[in-house]
């Protein structure tokens, strides 16, 4: 990929590769209510909040894009990953874009991924985010060009979401509803 595309009326969802219940919860809910709404789901396809994320959006006839890292020979979930490319591409209101760098490191890879995916979209939203997490670099990313970061709260007592507490506590906007995004967009 030379040049990021502008994706309109978008959210790039992301998701610690740990997730809970909850968090394929909030995915779900939040991913179709906000695809039905009009706004394109992008994700990378490394977890399971991207994929089912990306899966939602496309079941409920909403748009979706996923970015695919270079580095597909490194993923834990290479199944996942065919299924989920092929999904998108059989679909017409899936896409696909393939980050096409050779890198040497896998972190590398990702790393530019997200850039890719945070450049195209209108805002950020976490759901789930470990405190030693990849994410945080991703959003000092957005935060960097200006793309509002959206965070949903957790359960105190889960480490998955610690991430995401700290995010609020620097600065991330709350979300509680898909509607909090949707205003954002004004959709």
């Amino acid at each position: 990929m030379t040049q990021t595309p502008k994706i309109h009326n978008s959210v790039v969802i992301l998701g610690g590769s740990v997730c809970t219940e909850y968090g394929l919860n909030v995915t779900k809910c939040f991913s179709e209510h906000l695809a039905k709404a009009g706004v394109n789901i992008v994700s990378g396809l490394e977890t399971d909040i991207s994929f089912l994320s990306l899966k939602c959006a496309l079941n409920v006839g909403g748009y979706a894009s996923g970015f695919l890292a270079n580095s597909l020979k490194f993923s834990r979930k290479i199944e996942k990953v065919n299924v989920a490319t092929k999904k998108l591409l059989s679909n017409k209101k899936g896409r696909l874009y393939v980050v096409s760098k050779d890198y040497s490191k896998t972190r590398n890879a990702f790393i530019t991924r997200d850039r890719y995916m945070i450049k195209s979209c209108d805002c950020v939203l976490v759901i789930e985010a470990l405190v030693e997490s990849r994410i945080f670099q991703a959003v000092e990313y957005a935060v960097s060009i200006n793309k509002p970061v959206f965070v949903i709260p957790g359960n105190i007592f889960s480490y998955t979401s610690k991430g995401c507490s700290f995010l609020i506590k620097t600065g991330a906007k709350l979300v509680d509803s898909y509607k909090d995004i949707t205003d954002f967009l004004n959709i």
